[in-house]
């Protein structure tokens, strides 16, 4: 009986050990999840900005107007910022249900069938405890996997889309208009058409 209860002391041990590298895996996690939400919206700005370039050099080839474009681009930023808004509700109701309490231990005058079965239930504890973390650093992990992919995807977006000025600027050079040209090289900022 002892020894079954020094094993049980060993585990819990032992598992409290894991269940704090999770929660140091969890924290690791949710800053490179913060980093890589910075990360995309840094990228989806610098696209609009792209974009507007490309709308204003269309609009100035046509001599139309891009109003309607700008008031759907206001209400893509306002569904972004309710969406930030969500998520970090998210994390901090997350951080609510983390508060837990820590196991009481036994009693050391108490009889050896009740230490073990206060161990047991320990045990069982800090197992559901080790398993819900660990499926929730599955989640962030995959969530951080997901972010990632979609930096990439607007990165090349962004790419394509300044391929798409170049290709505007070369067809007004071609056209031989230079007023146009220099108009346009005068409107769009050198950081903005730059690749990053």
């Amino acid at each position: 009986m002892e020894k079954e209860i020094r094993n049980m002391r060993n585990k819990i041990r032992h598992l409290k050990e894991k269940q704090d590298l999770m929660k140091r895996e969890r924290m690791a996690f949710k800053m490179s999840l913060k980093n890589q939400q910075a990360a995309l919206k840094d990228e989806k700005k610098k696209y609009k900005e792209l974009k507007r370039e490309v709308d204003k050099m269309a609009a100035m080839m046509k001599e139309v107007g891009s109003d309607e474009d700008e008031d759907e681009e206001e209400s893509e930023e306002e569904e972004e910022e309710k969406s930030e808004t969500e998520e970090e509700t998210e994390t901090e109701t997350e951080q609510d249900t983390e508060s837990e309490t820590e196991s009481e231990s036994e009693p050391e005058d108490a009889p050896l069938p009740k230490k073990k079965e206060n161990l047991m239930t320990r045990v069982k504890r800090h197992e559901t405890r080790a398993n819900a973390l660990k499926k929730g650093n599955a989640l962030l992990m995959a969530n951080v996997d997901r972010m990632q992919d979609d930096v990439l995807k607007q990165r090349e977006e962004s790419v394509q889309l300044k391929k798409e000025l170049d290709s505007l600027i070369d067809d007004l050079e071609i056209q031989d208009a230079p007023h146009l040209t220099n108009k346009l090289e005068q409107r769009v900022p050198v950081e903005v058409y730059k690749n990053n």
